[in-house]
């Protein structure tokens, strides 16, 4: 079993259950056994920092109109 640390306490892996990998990101589902002796499930999305895409019709950029989003 692979021992994982999180917050200066060891967590040991029992089951990785799900390793998707596609060309955009990889989904890993785990099940960590913390240092009570709960089983939980963990999940982890592995991905390039951020991805840009841009539209373009006729050689011009189409973007939506401007807007404000409290909290984003």
């Amino acid at each position: 079993m692979k021992e994982v640390n999180k917050q200066s306490k060891i967590w040991k892996l029992q089951d990785r259950f799900l390793q998707l990998r596609i060309k955009w990101l990889t989904v890993i589902g785990e099940k960590l056994q913390d240092n009570y002796g709960n089983i939980l499930e963990y999940w982890q999305v592995e991905k390039a920092d951020s991805v840009i895409i841009l539209p373009i019709q006729n050689h011009h950029l189409i973007l939506p109109p401007c807007s404000y989003h409290p909290g984003v």
